[in-house]
This record gives C-alpha cells, sequence and structure tokens, in this order.
C-alpha cells in the first residue's frame, strides 16, 4: 500500500466520521425540539388546568370574588408530570375590563387578573418558560 492509498483512506475516514457526527449531531437537534415542544404544551395545559379551576370555583359558588384574590395572590406552587416539575407561580390584582392596571389603584375594583408564569428545568441545561413574571399568561374575571 503506497502513501496515497494510504492518505486516501484517512480522508475517507476523516469525511466518513464528520458525516456521521454531523447526522448524530442533527438528530439530537431535532430530539429536544420535540421534547421541547411537549414541555411547553404541558405547561399550557396546566395553565389552561388552574385558569377552569378558578373559573369553576366562581361560577358553581365555591369561592367569592375576593376569595379568589386572596388565595391566590402571589402563590407559587409546584407539580410534578413525568419525573418533571413545573414551577408555578399565580399573582391576582385588581384591574379594569381592559385588563390594564391603574396605580394607585383602589382596593376592590369589580374586574381581577389572573396572571400565571410556569417555568420547568426540562434538560439539564435549559430553563423552559411558559409566561414570565414580566409577560404572564392572564386572563380577566369579572365580579357577578
Amino acid at each position: 500500500m503506497g502513501n496515497g492509498q494510504m492518505l486516501q483512506i484517512l480522508l475517507a475516514l476523516i469525511l466518513f466520521s464528520t458525516t456521521l457526527i454531523t447526522i448524530y449531531n442533527s438528530l439530537y437537534d431535532q430530539a429536544e425540539f420535540v421534547y421541547s415542544g411537549m414541555y411547553y404544551i404541558q405547561g399550557q395545559k396546566i395553565v389552561d388546568k388552574y385558569l377552569m379551576k378558578l373559573e369553576s370555583e366562581l361560577i358553581g359558588d365555591v369561592s367569592t370574588y375576593l376569595d379568589i384574590y386572596s388565595d391566590y395572590h402571589d402563590s407559587t406552587t409546584t407539580m410534578n408530570v413525568n419525573t418533571v416539575t413545573y414551577n408555578i407561580h399565580i399573582t391576582t390584582v385588581f384591574c379594569d375590563s381592559t385588563g390594564m392596571i391603574h396605580y394607585p389603584y383602589s382596593p376592590y375594583e369589580p374586574y381581577q387578573k389572573v396572571n400565571l408564569s410556569i417555568w420547568c428545568k426540562a434538560t439539564i441545561t435549559d430553563t423552559l418558560y411558559i409566561g414570565t413574571d414580566t409577560n404572564p399568561i392572564s386572563e380577566v374575571f369579572k365580579d357577578l
């Protein structure tokens, strides 16, 4: 075997290994993208769960309008789903019908805005945020 053939074999090995590493890296990126989407959708389902719970408590006369404020104002809880811990932060504040908060606001207005933000440690290095404290997922409730 000559030097030319040896050089061709080494270049072929380098090309094959580079191609293989690139393929595995793209497969890993796609899997991570899919799992992040699953965690994000699960977080949105948790938000819907809490908003439906609040709405059913108000409609079913289980809780009063002011109970929602006292029970959920600046509350934090966690929920474990498939070994992933979702940290849930709920805040409530009185507002007008559009959800705007007027400072200084009165202690009671007929509308109440419920803000939810969730974060989870989906992978070892990344934290996934579903709504943040500055841009939460919100819904406005009215006192009936």
